[in-house]
């Protein structure tokens, strides 16, 4: 667990960094406070929904798993559901991300 999480704490502090950078760039300087607040009550907040989202999916995805599987099997069907939800969420927001970058 120590090196996925040392690999995401140090990827997430360079894309935030990066993000908050993108967002002010363009405004001026007396609205940068407020567009870098907006910035980071959306990430909070898509933060929150996402994790809430993914649980209800987890949940899901467990409670449908056949008894017979038992407790242990649906825990790790939900929470496998929820890993690939977030992956694929992941990967296309990197997409998003490659055809909204700068315009050469």
């Amino acid at each position: 667990m120590f090196g996925p999480t040392l690999l995401l704490g140090t990827g997430l502090g360079m894309v935030i960094l990066a993000a908050t950078h993108a967002v002010t760039a363009g405004v001026p300087v007396q609205d940068a406070g407020l567009a870098s607040g907006l910035a980071n009550t959306a990430r909070q907040l898509g933060g929150a929904v996402g994790v809430a989202a993914l649980a209800t999916l987890a949940g899901a995805v467990a409670q449908a798993q056949p008894a017979a599987h038992g407790a242990q099997a649906a825990l790790l069907a939900g929470s496998q559901a929820a890993f690939f939800a977030a992956a694929g969420l992941a990967l296309l927001c990197g997409l998003v991300s490659l055809r909204l970058g700068p315009q050469a």
